[in-house]
């Protein structure tokens, strides 16, 4: 995202899926949403068509009903860890607005080659804890871009380490932003309780071997401001 004039695109439209319960006390998930879909239609200058997770089979279904040829960006805002992420709470709400039968529902890293269809997505944004894990070269980033699952993804921004969201306002409250930072904690993937934070992974192919490589971000706020720090990931 970004400020200013809209950029140049030669895609078709941003897709946006989030896990309406993410926050079931405390927050309001819808802010943070309608922050980002503002964002992105003024940096992508096109349509950004939001999706709720109620279920597993849904953001399968809402995946391969995307359309095959290039799509600017897929954001997914959703709990998560290195090896999945939720697409289903407790007590969702569905479409109509209905309280649905409770139960957790995950889509996993062993479904992404099997249930998605290949796509042309030029970035895609992962907004989740641990989707891009370091100790792990099995994590979500790693399996949603590498060529073997063939999904059509050319650049990936995930997270390492667990991450807060909140909301800001500024001019008066006209201007809403979603703001996310590292929490500085230790858990199985950290013990030293340090995040590598966002990274941006791409998939690069030579004449000897394919490999994940990837970059540190120093902060999220416009999906694009990294360190001049790259890494292979094997």
């Amino acid at each position: 995202m970004g400020q200013g004039k809209p950029i140049l695109t030669m895609g078709t439209d941003v897709y946006y899926y989030y896990d309406p319960n993410t926050f079931p006390t405390g927050r309001d998930i819808e802010k943070d949403v309608k922050a980002d879909k503002k964002a992105l239609q003024k940096h992508y200058g096109t349509k950004v068509h939001v999706k709720k997770l109620t279920a597993k089979q849904k953001f399968i279904d809402d995946w391969n009903a995307m359309p095959d040829e290039k799509i600017d960006a897929v954001v997914i805002y959703s709990h998560a860890n290195h090896s999945l992420f939720r697409t289903k709470s407790k007590s969702t709400i569905g479409e109509s607005g209905e309280k649905e039968s409770e139960g957790l529902e995950y889509f996993t890293v062993t479904d992404v080659a099997g249930d998605l269809s290949s796509k042309d997505i030029d970035i895609m944004v992962m907004l989740g804890c641990n989707m891009g894990t370091t100790s792990r070269n099995d994590n979500l980033a790693t399996e949603f871009i590498k060529s073997d699952n063939n999904l059509g993804i050319h650049r990936l921004i995930a997270f390492d380490g667990n991450v807060s969201h909140w909301h800001k306002s500024f001019l008066f409250f006209i201007t809403q932003r979603h703001t996310l930072a590292s929490i500085p904690n230790m858990d199985n993937y950290h013990p030293d309780g340090v995040h590598d934070g966002f990274k941006l992974y791409r998939y690069v192919q030579n004449k000897e071997k394919e490999k994940t490589t990837y970059k540190i971000f120093h902060t999220i706020r416009g999906y694009s401001i990294c360190s001049n720090c790259s890494y292979d990931v094997m």
